[in-house]
């Protein structure tokens, strides 16, 4: 209840706050969108690939 009476507070007092957050998380929830769907790709494309390609890829993203 204290947290939700402080938002209140903040959202009449410091609009522009308010505003910078609500686009903070929504930029975020984007962002972790697309990390997730980058990860499902490169998942699917490891799976398609043959072992050595996949070998020396993995080794050069590493930089081993």
């Amino acid at each position: 209840m204290e947290a939700q009476l402080l938002r209140e507070v903040v959202a009449q007092e410091r609009g522009e706050l308010e505003e910078a957050k609500e686009r903070l998380l929504l930029s975020l929830a984007a962002d972790t969108r697309q990390l997730q769907d980058l990860q499902d790709r490169i998942l699917k494309l490891l799976k398609v690939t043959p072992p050595s390609v996949s070998l020396t890829l993995t080794k050069s993203t590493m930089k081993i």
